[in-house]
């Protein structure tokens, strides 16, 4: 073994040089100390990948332990703590199903505050916030350093705000009455917004400039917040990424959640003759209990769709009191300048059993009739289910017997626009036409070293700007999530890394996203262009002004949806959600 000075030397440059963030180990002498009216912290020093000093302060409660009587209820604010709070360690994840397993604890409502100055620190103005809500199909994920760590966003001059939030059955569970109304882990993302607006400013970041962001789900949680009176005033702009309430999985009509409650109910042999009784019975269970039993039940398949966001009695403290198509139509939103977008391939990892396993193509393409219904879920809903799928398959597939790669290629396209592409792009549409402030929509084709398609296998096609490809250039990745083999990142992507950086806080401090990488000004979406930000096409980290997004395609849904019953009424769950979770599950377990 070496000797001290030379492991010492080591351990050092690599620090200092290190691309992905890693937390600093920092005595008591110099960690950052605040006070709060909860009480004292002490955090920890971390540094930015351009080597900037970051305080960090982990695990601070926000929300009292959502269990006993508070499990299946509105969350209350924590309370004060004695003695000075250790906050180098992050709080406990919320309750969810990986690897096989129930991990997580109820006791989660905690966030993480990062920021590059505290007010003692001599600085008198207070810098803008960023308030990230993590995506995992309102099913599992956290806020904790691993993937939401604020290396690079905090080059800038932000504070950045990560928290948990109730998951799965106890955080979305519903009767749809006012025994138990749901929407627990929207209302958990509200009161951490109401701890950012009471503390942030003891941090030096300012409660006045908060901007709420997310992937996925949490770039559905984010406009879903933005239609709600509960949230209103605490934000002013906000980022949906991957993600839109117009969504087909976001939201579930009350009825369907009610009729999952009690499915789960009886197979747990709890009395449903009343909510009340059933509501007393769920909370007399352990949390493993519950998510075992939800997992195991088959409930997802008997009812359909999962735990989401519903629509509640109006009732005090409601957070959703219809569908958010009736929302946005009743002139519910508010108008807030934002950012929205998708990328490219959002669904190349979705169709992944279909790469792996071709026989599962050839089923698909036997039956397609049928199949494209199954799995885009819209038996339901659309008035004409032969005509919605004879207009889908003669878009995405006009050759039945062409090459497997093509029909794989529309296969995603297809999947992406339902799920994820249309939705958005309906949304930015909706939004400019309603309101004054500037909506700024993108498209990331960028497929750099990083992708989720890695995460699946390397079989898969190496050319996809996949769901959630764009988080590896807001937040690094750790080795924990890509293992030791992991290539390092190459002069494009630390480039899309600069851009994405620079567009988002530029955003969330002057409220126009600008970069200095690509010399171009992203112009606000107008509804006659139809324009957007193109950042990056393949391996080029170019961004471009561009007109009419996917004409075709987007033209098509509207044309589908406004002949069946979807375009005028709520939209419900698509099975392809639980596909999701189930694809997730798989890839925790490579």
């Amino acid at each position: 073994m070496g000797s001290p000075k030379v492991l010492n030397f080591v351990l050092v440059t690599f620090f200092l040089n290190v691309l992905i963030f890693f937390r600093a180990e920092c005595n008591a002498a110099t960690a950052p100390e605040v006070t709060v009216p909860q009480g004292d912290l002490q955090g920890a020093i971390l540094f930015s990948r351009q080597n900037r000093s970051i305080f960090a302060f982990y695990g601070i409660p926000y929300g009292q332990p959502p269990i006993g009587d508070l499990r299946f209820s509105s969350p209350v604010a924590a309370d004060a703590w004695n003695g000075t709070l250790n906050a180098t360690v992050e709080g406990n994840v919320c309750t969810q199903y990986s690897n096989g397993a129930v991990i997580g604890d109820e006791d989660c409502l905690y966030l993480n505050v990062y920021t590059p100055q505290l007010p003692e620190s001599g600085s008198s103005s207070l810098l803008p916030v960023m308030v990230s809500i993590h995506g995992g199909g309102f099913a599992y994920g956290s806020g904790d350093f691993e993937g939401n760590g604020p290396a690079y966003l905090l080059d800038a001059d932000v504070v950045l705000v990560t928290m948990n939030y109730r998951l799965g059955v106890l955080g979305f569970l519903s009767t749809g009455d006012e025994a138990a109304p749901g929407n627990w882990g929207l209302k958990d993302q509200v009161l951490s917004l109401e701890w950012v607006r009471d503390n942030i400013a003891f941090f030096g970041g300012d409660p006045n400039q908060v901007t709420i962001m997310g992937n996925s789900a949490g770039g559905a949680s984010v406009q879903l917040l933005a239609l709600s009176d509960l949230a209103r005033g605490l934000f002013h702009k906000y980022i949906a990424q991957s993600g839109s309430a117009f969504g087909f999985w976001p939201y579930q009509p009350s009825e369907l959640s009610a009729q999952h409650s009690r499915a789960l109910g009886g197979y747990l042999n709890c009395d449903s003759n009343t909510s009340t009784l059933l509501i007393e019975c769920l909370r007399g269970l352990n949390s493993s209990t519950l998510m075992l039993a939800d997992m195991m039940s088959g409930v997802w398949n008997t009812v359909g769709g999962s735990w989401s966001p519903t629509d509640e009695p109006d009732i005090e403290g409601a957070l959703l009191t219809d569908s958010p198509v009736n929302l946005v139509n009743a002139g519910k939103m508010h108008d807030l300048p934002s950012i929205s977008g998708s990328t490219r391939d959002e669904a190349a990892t979705f169709v992944a059993g279909y790469v792996l396993v071709p026989s599962l193509l050839e089923e698909f393409l036997a039956d397609i009739d049928n199949a494209i219904p199954n799995a885009l879920g819209y038996s339901k809903w659309v008035d004409d289910v032969s005509a919605f799928t004879a207009g889908l398959k003669d878009f995405y597939f006009t050759d039945l017997t062409a090459d497997r790669s093509e029909i794989l290629y529309n296969l995603t396209l297809l999947i992406s626009d339902n799920n994820f592409i249309y939705p958005v792009f309906r949304m930015v549409q909706t939004q400019n036409s309603m309101f004054e402030s500037d909506q700024f929509f993108y498209s990331f084709d960028y497929r750099g070293t990083y992708s989720q398609t890695d995460m699946i296998s390397s079989a898969m096609p190496n050319n996809s700007a996949a769901h959630a490809d764009e988080m590896f250039y807001l937040f690094p990745q750790t080795e924990a999530i890509f293992g030791a083999a992991r290539e390092n990142m190459t002069a494009n992507d630390r480039q899309m890394v600069d851009t994405m950086m620079e567009l988002w806080t530029s955003f969330a401090i002057t409220g126009i996203p600008t970069t200095t990488t690509g010399g171009v000004t992203w112009q606000p979406f107008a509804a006659g262009n139809n324009n957007y930000l193109r950042i990056g096409s393949d391996s080029d980290p170019t961004v471009l002004n561009l007109n009419d997004f996917q004409p075709e395609r987007m033209q098509l849904w509207s044309d589908l949806l406004a002949a069946s019953s979807a375009a005028n009424s709520a939209i419900v769950f698509s099975p392809l959600r639980s596909i999701l979770i189930c694809l997730v599950t798989y890839f925790k377990m490579l």
